[in-house]
């Protein structure tokens, strides 16, 4: 909404519009009465929002083992319904599509495409962009997989684990990436080679932006990493005692990130 606003007094822009849809979905939200920070209206049937737990994914269930809707104020996981008047294709691989494919959602034999996009239920039906689920975050208009990126900075020498993560910055569209890591204690850290590293094996909107040294990283299950806490802190300065690094653009290497730095990133 602060961006929509910024943007529209900035550059004296009469009408926005905004809409939500997907390249493989079959549904699709407008918002065309400019009601700044909504992606649309729901009041067309066929797009619903369940609510989740927001560290593993898995949905809520009612009494009779069937998803919850989410009311005003909740942020749920936007499903697209599939049935007889819809014309659905989904990926071009078919083993993809079916894993995005849910069965007895609402009731029994329905059926919808899980979107893996996190939306805001809003009043009167209206409906805002809170998060791209899990694995995935948007950053400078690139999906950004965080699994790829933990995989390729497990590869190097002097990390032992890394959980990789989206974080907001003030007055910035999207967010940008954040790794955590448990260093390897047998090899010696070193940032500067670490800097080097990652110019020559990740894109740069992909290199996370924000890097923080941990002596021990959360698992809720074989090599899956507890991302939830490290979310909710960020590179917040005034609570992490873990040593913190940024990402300096010009220089192309992490620097330490102190205070001076951390409120200027505050002040936009």
């Amino acid at each position: 909404k602060e961006i929509w606003e910024q943007f529209q007094s900035r550059f004296q822009i009469e009408h926005i519009y905004e809409f939500y849809g997907l390249t493989e979905g079959h549904r699709s939200l407008y918002n065309v009465e400019e009601v700044p920070g909504m992606i649309g209206r729901n009041n067309q049937g066929g797009v619903e929002l369940a609510k989740v737990d927001p560290e593993t994914g898995e949905f809520y269930k009612n009494e009779s083992d069937f998803c919850v809707k989410c009311k005003p104020g909740d942020i749920g996981m936007a499903l697209i319904k599939i049935d007889k008047k819809t014309f659905f294709i989904g990926y071009k691989d078919i083993e993809k599509t079916q894993k995005k494919i849910i069965h007895n959602v609402f009731k029994k034999n329905d059926k919808y495409f899980n979107t893996s996009d996190m939306l805001k239920l809003h009043e009167d039906l209206w409906v805002s962009f809170a998060d791209r689920f899990g694995d995935t975050f948007r950053w400078k208009g690139e999906n950004v997989s965080t699994l790829e990126v933990e995989a390729i900075l497990n590869s190097y020498k002097a990390i032992h684990m890394s959980a990789v993560y989206g974080v907001g910055i003030p007055n910035t569209e999207g967010r940008t990436g954040m790794a955590a890591v448990k260093i390897n204690p047998s090899i010696k850290f070193e940032i500067d080679d670490f800097s080097r590293f990652v110019i020559e094996v990740l894109p740069g909107y992909s290199i996370p932006k924000f890097f923080r040294l941990c002596d021990e990283l959360e698992t809720i299950g074989p090599e899956k990493m507890k991302k939830i806490d490290l979310r909710k802190e960020a590179y917040n300065i005034e609570i992490i005692k873990d040593p913190l690094f940024f990402w300096d653009s010009k220089k192309k290497q992490y620097m330490t990130l102190d205070n001076s730095v951390y409120q200027k990133i505050k002040e936009g």
